[in-house]
């Protein structure tokens, strides 16, 4: 052992000397086995370069690496995490107040619209049912009461109730007031939308979900067999639900499931067998079009280079599907839920009046037919802020499920 450790320390010791020799990339000399600096350093003043200062440099930089914050480290420290998610709060914030600051000015644009639309609607709002004019005196005075002798009057005197002025100004006794209806004197048009507005909305958002699940499921098994039979069925049934209106898809299901078959109750309230029709028949246009959301992502995404490599892997096409495609292929879902559940409530109108579902839209078909203008311009006023929120409450969900997306 000692022979042995006595050549391998010779060995080493000539090692040095070679390396210690010359540094060709330093641009240094060989002077007796040693290197040390060129004539043009010592010209300049330079000293000779100790050893130890180059080793300690070394470590210098090796610590800076190692630490969490710095450049040369490849995780991102925490204080770097904190900035990016106040950052994005930050910027959703903004969002928020922007979106909230236009809202106003969007619903008094469609006040404005709505507004000249109802007013010039041929009729005149205080007739009775039966047509009959009530005497000349009744009339101007109600006329005087309700502003409707001049539009003007009417236009900015509704605004200020309905805005919640007339309650600041201490005009009105209380605030958000939409006034009476012109038809239906005893009821006013809050009381009115009080007791309708949950029937729409259990309506609307039944029609939502029964939408989402029957566009998830025929859209992901047309992406996944695209051109199969099972993907023509689905879009031939998804381009009938596109073209025909509600009233002739509800005015078939009603005859063919209530009438023929008796499987539903017709005209009737208060039971969920009740609300399967009339969501239904909501329902089949958003469904057809989410189908065709999802599937073209779903054929975009099966055709990305990580869809591939999952396959490779030897991953299933359910599985691939499930957690890598859907996610991907739902973002534009999401963004399209926003305005859909808004129409939902909104487009629920003529179907409400095809099954007798005593919600708002009932109320509202009645309101345009007879000209109640106060229940015409409050049902629009309401629809139009939910709409705008809606719209608000997507942009803000899709950044949260794709943080990739910065909102501007």
């Amino acid at each position: 052992m000692r022979l042995t450790d006595a050549i391998f320390t010779m060995g080493a010791a000539n090692a040095v000397e070679e390396m210690d020799g010359e540094d060709p990339a330093a641009g240094g000399k060989k002077q007796q086995g040693r290197w040390k600096p060129s004539d043009e350093r010592q010209r300049h003043g330079g000293d000779e370069a100790d050893p130890r200062e180059g080793h300690e440099e070394l470590r210098m930089h090796q610590q800076i690496d190692q630490e969490p914050g710095s450049h040369g480290s490849r995780l991102p420290s925490e204080a770097s995490l904190d900035r990016a998610g106040c950052t994005m709060q930050s910027v959703m914030m903004s969002l928020i107040a922007r979106r909230l600051i236009q809202l106003p000015f969007i619903v008094l644009a469609v006040y404005t619209i709505t507004f000249v639309l109802a007013w010039l609607i041929p009729g005149n709002p205080l007739d009775n049912p039966d047509g009959r004019r009530p005497p000349p005196e009744v009339v101007e005075a109600m006329k005087k009461q309700y502003n409707l002798d001049d539009p003007f009057s009417f236009y900015f005197s509704y605004l200020g109730d309905a805005s919640g002025i007339s309650w600041l100004m201490g005009n009105a006794q209380e605030p958000f007031d939409l006034g009476p209806s012109l038809k239906q004197p005893d009821l006013s048009v809050n009381e009115i939308l009080w007791t309708g507005m949950p029937v729409s909305v259990e309506l609307g958002f039944s029609a939502i979900l029964l939408a989402t699940l029957i566009g998830l499921g025929s859209g992901i098994v047309g992406g996944l067999r695209p051109n199969s039979v099972s993907d023509l069925c689905t879009q031939s049934v998804a381009l009938v639900g596109i073209s025909l209106p509600s009233f002739v898809v509800g005015t078939f299901l009603l005859i063919v499931f209530g009438a023929w078959l008796k499987w539903f109750p017709i005209a009737d309230w208060g039971r969920p067998i009740d609300l399967v029709l009339p969501a239904l028949t909501l329902s089949l246009p958003f469904a057809a079009y989410i189908s065709r959301l999802v599937r073209f992502g779903m054929l975009e995404q099966m055709s990305t280079d990580h869809i591939r490599t999952a396959r490779a892997k030897g991953l299933g096409d359910r599985t691939i599907a499930m957690r890598h495609a859907l996610k991907n292929a739902f973002l534009p879902v999401l963004s399209y839920l926003g305005p859909a559940a808004a129409i939902a409530l909104t487009g629920s109108f003529v179907v409400e009046k095809v099954f007798s579902v005593p919600g708002i839209g009932q109320h509202f078909v009645e309101g345009v037919l007879s000209k109640d203008l106060t229940l015409i311009m409050g049902v629009v006023l309401v629809y139009s802020t939910l709409l705008v929120l809606f719209n608000l409450a997507v942009d803000v969900l899709y950044s949260w499920v794709d943080p990739r997306i910065k909102m501007s």
